[in-house]
């Protein structure tokens, strides 16, 4: 069973090594809409940082996303179920 934790608002970024890795950006006329697709590339690595931040990071992207610290201990508990 996953432990569900209250959400809040979160923050991200994402860093792409180069713009021949962005496939779309799309930010519509509606306040509501923006698409962002790229390439991770290969060797995709998921990680907690300092507890308090959640990684997905590739060969040719990072993405990062604030997360409270019950949120990283509940994707700690599964990262560590590999």
């Amino acid at each position: 069973m996953v432990k569900q934790v209250s959400l809040m608002s979160h923050t991200f970024s994402v860093e792409i090594n180069s713009k021949i890795h962005l496939r779309k950006l799309s930010i519509s006329d509606e306040p509501t809409e923006v698409l962002i697709e790229g390439d991770f590339g290969k060797n995709i690595h998921l990680e907690v940082v300092e507890g308090i931040m959640l990684q997905i990071s590739g060969e040719n992207c990072t993405f990062r996303l604030d997360i409270t610290e019950s949120e990283a201990e509940c994707i700690g508990s599964l990262l560590s179920l590999k």
